[in-house]
């Protein structure tokens, strides 16, 4: 049977909704600014293997929570234009509430919530994550920027595109003389690896997919970016003079 929380009581429920979650949880909250005692509770499920979804919408954040809540892959984050909602979900229960995650809210503010369970609400307990579920498809996914701090290469591990960069590391080393870099090259400029920028470049619009396969836009051939294609495979070469910051906050 649904339950109506207090502020005292949304909060308490909801650490509990996290810290007991198996498999998924699902924050939805247009103004999102994590406490001590919930960012601990998160490390503490992706330890366990639980990923997390989180919809915000109300204003841009600072830039630390956004870097930490972007540093786990167990962690998709997503803004959402006018969103009002806040839900939060895992498995087995479904917290509708007034209450933002936000600190001061969250200690503050006199909120209201209603406890749905799967067991015993289902019908409405499957509404909101079918809603929630639409929320995060109309969101936008956020990524992290590479830091511009230049460093050593950094140890990780190649995708299949730069593996192939590393098998012809004598020609990429003469595309680089050239003022050409690899994908690869390129990310240990920064402190950042492969996958990530590749992941950035693909969400800034220099990167396209097609059937599985990534392909130069228009937009990176512009700024000079080259395909190459050999019998192992193919990779991209980037003008080794280019500003990765300016390039994908445009």
């Amino acid at each position: 049977m649904a339950k109506l929380l207090n502020t005292s009581a949304t909060n308490f429920v909801l650490e509990n909704l996290i810290s007991k979650a198996r498999k998924h949880v699902v924050l939805i909250s247009p103004y999102l600014k994590l406490n001590k005692r919930i960012k601990k509770l998160i490390e503490d499920a992706i330890l366990r293997g639980v990923s997390f979804h989180i919809v915000y919408g109300k204003q841009e954040l600072h830039a630390d929570e956004k870097s930490w809540l972007l540093s786990s892959t167990k962690i998709k984050l997503f803004f959402c234009d006018d969103l009002h909602a806040k839900c939060y979900l895992n498995e087995a229960y479904s917290i509708i509430s007034s209450m933002n995650l936000y600190e001061f809210s969250q200690v503050h503010n006199y909120e209201m919530s209603i406890l749905l369970s799967k067991k015993d609400d289902n019908d409405a307990y499957t509404d909101s994550v079918k809603e929630a579920e639409r929320l995060i498809r109309m969101g936008q996914e956020q990524y992290q920027i590479p830091v511009l701090t230049e460093t050593e290469s950094p140890a990780y591990p190649l995708t299949h595109q730069q593996s192939v960069v590393v098998k012809h590391v004598g020609r990429a080393i003469k595309q680089e003389e050239n003022g050409k870099i690899s994908t690869n090259l390129l990310a240990s400029k920064y402190k950042t690896n492969a996958q990530r920028l590749l992941v950035s470049l693909r969400a800034s619009g220099f990167i396209s997919t097609e059937n599985g396969r990534d392909e130069l836009t228009e937009k990176s051939m512009d700024i000079g970016a080259e395909f190459h294609e050999s019998s192992a495979g193919h990779y991209f070469l980037w003008p080794a003079d280019l500003n990765l910051h300016t390039m994908l906050s445009n």
